[in-house]
C-alpha cells in the first residue's frame, strides 16, 4: 500500500518499483491524500491490474494507510512511500523470512538517496536504520531508550497482527510508525533482511520527519505518547524480559509499574523523567494501588516520588 501526496516527480519510480518486483503476486493500493498537483493523474496513467487507486478529495480527511489495510486483500501488507524505491527483490527476499512464524514484521537495511536516485549519505536520515536485534526485548529497548531505528517503507507485516494491535493510531503524524513497531513486537519477533534493499529519497525539507524546532516538539510529545504503549497489552507482558534485572513474571501489576516509574525518575532525559511521573500519578489514582505499592516498597517510595517531581522539567514549552 502507497500513501501518496504532491509527490508527481516521484510517484512513478516508486510505483513502478513495486509493480517491478521480482515477486509478482501482490495488489498495490495507492491512495492519494487529497494532492494539490498532477499525483494521481499520474498514476493513473500506470496501466497495469494489480494497481488500485483511491482519490480522497481532503488531504488528512482519513488516514491513508488504515483505508488500504482496511482494503487490503492478502497476509501480507508492505508499506510503500510516495518518494521512495524498492529494489526488485525486496519483497521476494522478505516473503522468505516471514516464513517463519514467529517474525510478525520483516525491514530491510535502507539506502538513502536524493532527488534524483543518487546515493546521499551526508544528509539528517544518515546512520538511522542501522539496528539488527535477536528478539522483541531488544528490540522493545532500543524503542523505549532511543525511538524508531526501522524504516516503514521497509517494512512487510503480517496483516492479521497489525490489525489485532489496532492498525496505526490517527492521532500521530510523526511517530506512527515507531507506535505500530512498539505493538507489534509485543506479540512476536522483527527481523531484518541484511540488505539495502530499500532506497529513502531525502530532498530538503519535503520529508514530514525533516529536522526542525517545529518537529522536534510534535515528535517529543508523540514519543511520550508511544511510551505509554508499554503499560498496555500486548507489549506490559514483556516488561520483564526488557528490565530484568528490575522486573520478573511474579510481580503484579502495581509493583510492576512502580518499578519502572522509579526507573524512569533515575534517567537523566526529560521525557523518561515526566513519563515516569504521569505513571506513578495514575498509580496513586487507583484505588488499592497506593497500599499494595507501599506495602511491598515501604512509604519512602512516596518520598522519592516528591523528590523527583521536584526536580521535574517540561519536555517541551510553547
Amino acid at each position: 500500500m502507497l500513501p501518496s501526496f504532491n509527490h508527481e516527480d516521484f510517484v512513478e519510480a516508486a510505483v513502478r518499483s513495486v509493480l517491478e518486483q521480482s515477486y509478482e503476486h501482490l495488489e498495490l493500493l495507492v491512495v492519494d491524500d487529497g494532492s494539490t498537483d498532477a499525483t494521481p493523474d499520474v498514476v493513473a496513467g500506470i496501466d497495469d491490474p494489480r494497481l488500485t487507486l483511491v482519490r480522497l478529495p481532503t488531504n488528512r480527511a482519513t488516514h491513508p494507510r488504515n483505508l488500504a489495510l482496511e482494503r487490503a486483500t492478502g497476509a501480507l501488507v508492505a508499506f510503500q512511500n510516495s518518494d521512495d524505491v524498492w529494489h526488485r527483490d525486496k519483497l521476494a527476499a522478505q516473503v522468505e523470512a516471514l516464513a517463519d512464524r514467529d517474525v510478525v514484521a520483516s525491514f530491510t537495511r535502507v539506502k538513502i538517496i536524493d532527488g534524483s536516485g543518487a546515493p546521499d549519505p551526508g544528509t539528517w536520515a544518515a546512520g538511522l536504520f542501522t539496528h539488527e536485534l535477536d528478539s522483541p526485548a531488544a528490540w522493545l529497548c532500543r524503542f523505549f531508550d532511543d525511538g524508531n531505528d526501522l524504516c516503514v517503507s521497509s517494512a512487510v507485516c503480517r496483516r492479521a497482527a497489525v490489525m489485532r494491535v489496532g492498525a496505526f493510531d490517527p492521532s500521530l503524524f510523526h511517530l506512527s510508525d515507531l507506535d505500530l513497531w512498539v505493538r507489534l513486537a509485543g506479540l512476536g519477533h522483527l527481523q531484518v533482511v541484511p540488505r539495502e534493499l530499500t532506497s529513502m529519497r531525502i530532498v530538503g525539507d519535503r520529508n514530514v520527519s525533516a529536522p526542525s524546532e517545529a518537529t522536534l516538539r510534535r515528535s517529543l510529545r508523540e514519543h511520550a505518547q508511544v511510551l505509554e504503549r508499554f503499560t498496555q497489552p500486548p507489549v506490559y507482558r514483556r516488561l520483564p524480559e526488557m528490565f530484568p534485572g528490575l522486573l520478573d513474571d511474579t510481580m503484579r501489576r502495581p509493583l510492576r509499574l512502580a518499578l519502572l516509574a522509579r526507573h524512569c525518575w533515575e534517567r537523566r532525559d526529560a521525557l523518561h523523567r515526566e513519563f515516569g511521573d504521569r505513571l506513578f500519578t495514575r498509580l496513586l489514582q487507583t484505588p488499592g494501588y497506593r497500599e499494595r505499592i507501599t506495602k511491598r516498597l515501604g512509604t519512602h517510595i512516596i518520598a522519592e516520588f516528591l523528590q523527583a517531581r521536584g526536580r521535574l522539567e517540561m519536555v517541551t514549552h510553547g
